[in-house]
């Protein structure tokens, strides 16, 4: 059985608590930050018995706040790169902030998936993380609603990560968790 749990982990000038969620078993723990909607650890045995934190994360508050390498986080409107930070939707170019070199990388300066506070409820083995991306956020059209479930079960030994958006437009979406593995 997946225990889920959750409690205050630090506090964001004008945006409020960040809350660590935990989900755990006897064989695994993964703990999610609703900043970012980010994997801050996964503590897994291996065959030696031992448990390890098997992805790169911060000890601190800060560390997340000043990352500049994504760590753990959800990137997006779209992860990955678009050249010269433009796309054309029904006719429409759309002009997005670069920020790796000429091209808008996993959403551009600021992007919200990976700096907002993201919504969060628990559900059945896991917590549900929700956030609203409105319409012009970074560049992009229509507003945008997410919802990413990330669950653990225990028969199986699964984690899954579901990513669910519906907009308001036609939009470019492609969000992706962004964890460093060790």
């Amino acid at each position: 059985m997946t225990e889920v749990s959750c409690e205050p982990w630090g506090q964001l000038p004008a945006q409020g608590c960040v809350h660590l969620w935990r989900l755990q078993s006897s064989q695994l723990k993964v703990e999610v930050l609703t900043l970012g909607a980010t994997i801050r650890s996964v503590w897994s045995r291996g065959r030696d018995g031992q448990s390890a934190d098997v992805v790169l994360g911060f000890d601190d508050l800060e560390g997340y706040v000043s990352d500049r390498r994504y760590l753990g986080a959800t990137v997006g409107r779209v992860a990955n790169r678009i050249a010269k930070g433009r796309f054309v939707v029904d006719g429409v170019e759309y002009q997005l902030d670069v920020n790796n070199g000429p091209n808008a990388l996993h959403g551009g300066c600021g992007a919200s998936a990976r700096v907002a506070l993201w919504r969060a409820q628990p559900v059945d083995a896991g917590v549900q993380l929700s956030l609203t991306s409105p319409d012009g956020d970074q560049g992009y059209p229509g507003e945008v609603q997410v919802w990413l479930t990330y669950t653990y079960r225990v028969q199986g030994g699964t984690l899954t990560a579901e990513y669910r958006a519906q907009a308001s437009k036609t939009t470019p979406i492609n969000l992706t968790n962004h964890s460093y593995f060790n």
